[in-house]
């Protein structure tokens, strides 16, 4: 693949998602280290008409788990914790289920703490300040578990909040020192540190939300954005891609360590999200990818790394509304088009297969997804869901691979299987670059 020729059609992609005028986007691609495109698009201060360059800093949400799961990686491998331990061993003030939560449980979701990232919590962010110590004491007001730990696999923030707490404890420094010190100064990682207060720091997009009704407004700004263990780290684009490479070479532990990040917890039950340590690992049409998303008020990022073929995909965006996972589908479609299998969608499908799904599924989980209503369109026949569901702008159409396995149009990696009792369909599972939802249908 020539670099002009892919610079100039990535370009025109990242365009289809961001103007000129409004919040932007830095995109980072690379492959087999040649750096492909490496360019800001839209405006990091829309008032003060500043420009995103690939050096402008964002906070990069969730993206943050993987150095945090680095850091316990890093103790572990000097003997002063194991994954195994229980969490009550180093935060013995934790209720009783400190003794049943270990360090891997939190680090892989399946611990079953609840979530302290509620709307409610949103809203009295915006009334207070929180530091960390009142966040684990929210935590610790957490009396049971939502389940057994191990028994079922389930995103949680808070459990990297504990985690965070975990490292100072184990370290005897905080968690801010402890990254910069072991893992950004060493790597060279010049423009990235952890946000440990409600400021934007130099070179910092300001934050923006996306209007459903068009437009955008600067979103409010405060502690809780920019977050704790779970989503504090501040990057560019350009370091990220130092911290790819360091992982491709083993910069920070040795090559089998690393290997037990990229491992899925679970990896022969489909109703589990391969998640490994602070990663998803999924599939993109046949190519393995390494990923993870964040997002907060304001911001949101996408890691994607594509280890088999020494390729990677960074986006970083101050315009919270815009669909990264859709703007990373797409790229890579253009980057890997020789590596990935071609699609193999059924041209021709019976009316029944589809009448059939159509209905209302509900999460298994009800506290933590989105209901999905699955609609046939009588007139076009086809299944579609609207975008209300999926919190896009559009209805998806869904395209049938065979009677009950769909994709989800569009260039990301999105799949509905439809799960059925003999004749009678009972439920759906969503499978989205590595991670599982699972539904019942109610009607």
């Amino acid at each position: 693949m020539g670099d002009r020729p892919f610079r100039t059609r990535a370009a025109e992609i990242v365009r289809q998602f961001v103007g000129d005028d409004s919040p932007g986007v830095a995109v980072l691609v690379a492959r087999e280290g040649q750096v492909l495109l490496e360019e800001g698009y839209g405006l990091a201060d829309v008032k003060g008409r500043v420009p995103v360059t690939p050096g402008t800093r964002f906070i990069i949400g969730s993206v943050t788990k993987q150095f945090t799961c680095l850091a316990v990686m890093m103790l572990q491998q000097e003997g002063r914790l194991d994954y195994d331990d229980p969490v009550g061993l180093h935060l013995p003030e934790l209720p009783a289920w400190k003794d049943e939560v270990t360090l891997r449980h939190l680090m892989t979701h399946t611990a079953g703490v609840p979530e302290y990232l509620t709307e409610e919590f949103w809203e009295e962010a915006r009334e207070r300040d929180f530091d960390q110590e009142a966040v684990l004491a929210r935590i610790r007001q957490f009396e049971s578990l939502e389940f057994s730990p191990g028994e079922a696999w389930q995103y949680s923030n808070s459990g990297y909040v504990i985690l965070g707490a975990v490292v100072e404890k184990v370290s005897g420094v905080d968690f801010a020192t402890f990254l910069r010190r072991r893992i950004f100064q060493p790597l060279g990682m010049k423009d990235t540190l952890v946000g440990t207060a409600a400021q934007r720091y130099p070179g910092q997009a300001v934050g923006y939300r996306m209007l459903e009704e068009g437009g955008f407004e600067e979103a409010p700004y405060h502690r809780a954005v920019v977050g704790w263990a779970d989503g504090n780290i501040i990057s560019t684009v350009r370091d990220l891609y130092i911290c790819d490479r360091a992982l491709r070479e083993a910069v920070l532990l040795p090559p089998e360590v690393l290997q037990q990040a990229f491992r899925p917890v679970r990896p022969e039950d489909p109703s589990f999200s391969r998640y490994g340590f602070g990663w998803f690992i999924g599939e993109l049409r046949g190519v393995r990818v390494l990923q993870h998303a964040g997002g907060t008020l304001g911001y949101v990022a996408r890691f994607c790394r594509f280890p088999d073929q020494d390729a990677v995909i960074v986006l970083l965006s101050n315009a919270d509304g815009i669909d990264l996972e859709e703007l990373a589908g797409a790229l890579a479609e253009e980057l890997l088009r020789d590596q990935m299998q071609p699609l193999k969608l059924l041209t021709s499908v019976p009316e029944e297969w589809l009448r059939e799904k159509a209905g209302t599924y509900v999460p298994v989980r009800p506290r933590r997804e989105r209901q999905i209503d699955v609609v046939y369109d009588e007139e076009k026949h086809r299944l579609f869901v609207p975008g209300r569901c999926l919190s896009l702008r559009a209805d998806v159409e869904l395209r049938p691979l065979s009677r009950d396995h769909f994709r989800l149009d569009g260039h990301s990696e999105r799949y509905v299987t439809f799960l059925r009792q003999g004749d009678e369909i009972t439920g759906a599972r969503l499978v989205a670059g590595g991670r599982v939802a699972n539904f019942r249908r109610i009607e």
